[in-house]
């Protein structure tokens, strides 16, 4: 079983959360590519910011 700590001290997977509050949004609507932009960046696990939330990108 994982403890809070032992998560908390994991590093976060590479990409950022862009401006503050609402992160890559406006990138996001904008950019129809988006996703596969920051996949070739970033690997197949990636971060950002969307519409106040936090969120982890997975492409298979």
């Amino acid at each position: 079983m994982t403890t809070t700590d032992e998560l908390k001290s994991r590093p976060l997977p590479p990409g950022h959360f862009g401006l503050p509050l609402i992160g890559e949004t406006i990138q996001f609507f904008r950019d129809p590519d988006f996703a596969k932009k920051r996949h070739q960046k970033y690997g197949s696990i990636f971060r950002g910011r969307f519409r106040l939330r936090n969120a982890y990108g997975h492409k298979v």
